[in-house]
């Protein structure tokens, strides 16, 4: 898949911008640090009930899989024909028809 001019100026500015967020993180540390402790306190709940549903789907989900013994399973035959197609041109193999 070739690399378009979009695609690299997308992901030099997210260089750039990962850059300057790295350099002046202990500036903006102290500032941000108060509104991530409020999202938390609000999100913290429904986030825990959220993670705990798709825990519990998850296990519901899987529960068969692994209680289920393992059997290997084989492609069935195909089923015989005894009815034969006239040759193609050029055919070194024989067809068979199904019925």
């Amino acid at each position: 898949m070739p690399v378009t001019r979009s695609d690299l100026l997308v992901f030099s500015a997210g260089l750039a911008l990962g850059a300057v967020a790295c350099a002046t993180y202990p500036r903006w540390k102290g500032k941000v640090s108060p509104l991530l402790a409020e999202a938390a306190e609000q999100f913290g709940p429904l986030l825990s009930a959220a993670v705990a549903g798709a825990s519990a789907a998850y296990a519901d989900a899987t529960a068969g899989a692994r209680e289920a013994p393992e059997t290997p399973t084989v492609a069935p035959e195909p089923p015989e024909s005894t009815v034969q197609a006239p040759p193609r041109s050029g055919s070194r193999v024989p067809v068979y028809a199904s019925v």
